[in-house]
């Protein structure tokens, strides 16, 4: 370690940009803090060095348990359940069941429980049912313990006041007083996918006629009205 006395000692001679390469020797039993030192051809170990460096030996464990978090949506609206599983393996995929799982929510554990024989815990969390913005990510956390080894897991979901999001655009960029104008209707669902071909949307404005218009939705989400 850091002020220990030298071990191994070798000649190096610099280049012509006055650096140098070295390779330290470690044997098995190298784990820890060690120390590399650098002087003056010659000089003696007790001689004050020229430069001094640090570095760590740690042995590479592998990982002895696998562990997923997985959520059932990717959306909720205030008040709504989301479902999740945990599921735990081996690196092998082997199922690990009797592993040890808290599910937590704003640093609170709302589920204890354990794996079963297939190596998952199936859960279920209530979202918040008040949101003061249009729409928010909300974080789920879970840890496993396990004989074999233990993990901290995450997953998210957006949590928004309403189930659709809805865009118009004039296909020409701008409307003109008095002229007629083709409007995309673009919905989405909160994530912004595309909802299903077909849905029926009602765009009210007393630029159309009878003061409302209805259309249907294509594959893509998409609505077109003049």
């Amino acid at each position: 370690g850091p002020g220990s006395v030298a071990t191994a000692s070798t000649d190096v001679v610099t280049g012509p940009s006055g650096s140098v390469t070295l390779d330290v020797p470690l044997p098995p039993s190298a784990e820890g803090w060690h120390s590399v030192a650098l002087r003056r051809a010659g000089a003696s170990a007790l001689d004050p060095a020229l430069a001094t460096t640090t570095f760590e030996v740690e042995t590479r464990r592998t990982a002895r348990i696998l562990a997923e978090l997985e959520l059932g949506r990717a959306w909720a609206l205030p008040g709504e359940t989301v479902a999740g599983t945990v599921s735990v393996t081996t690196p092998s995929h082997a199922p690990l069941a009797h592993a040890s799982i808290e599910v937590r929510v704003h640093d609170e554990v709302v589920v204890r429980g354990e794996t079963d024989e297939a190596g998952t815990l199936a859960f279920e969390v209530e979202a918040p049912s008040f949101l003061d913005v249009d729409r928010r990510t909300e974080r789920v956390e879970a840890s496993v313990t396990h004989a074999l080894g233990s993990m901290n897991l995450d997953g998210s979901y957006l949590l928004a006041r309403s189930p659709w999001q809805v865009e118009l655009t004039p296909e020409a960029g701008a409307l003109g007083v008095g002229v007629p104008s083709r409007v995309i209707v673009l919905v989405t669902d909160a994530v912004g996918e595309p909802i299903a071909r077909g849905v029926e949307v009602e765009v009210r404005g007393p630029g159309l006629a009878g003061g409302r218009a209805r259309v249907a939705t294509d594959a893509h989400g998409l609505a077109p009205f003049t």
